[in-house]
């Protein structure tokens, strides 16, 4: 085998090597992405939730103080 023909065979075989490496970590890599994001997401919603229920009870707790002090609470007759 000439030197031409060896030099060419390692060439083609280390670029196999190097696309395979960088196509994996580039599989890898997204695929943690897609989980932090999922992650992010969810904690978010959770979040929200937690904020839109406390808005709620806050609303809540308005109404039933409004609705004393314009119709007068038990206690106080």
């Amino acid at each position: 085998m000439d030197i031409e023909r060896l030099v060419s065979l390692a060439v083609v075989v280390l670029a196999s090597f190097a696309l395979g490496f960088f196509l994996g970590n580039a599989h890898a890599t997204s695929k943690y992405v897609r989980k932090q994001r999922k992650y992010i997401k969810d904690t978010a919603k959770k979040h929200l939730k937690q904020i839109e229920e406390k808005e709620n009870e806050d609303t809540e707790t308005g109404e039933l103080e409004m609705k004393k002090a314009t119709q007068g609470h038990p206690d106080n007759t």
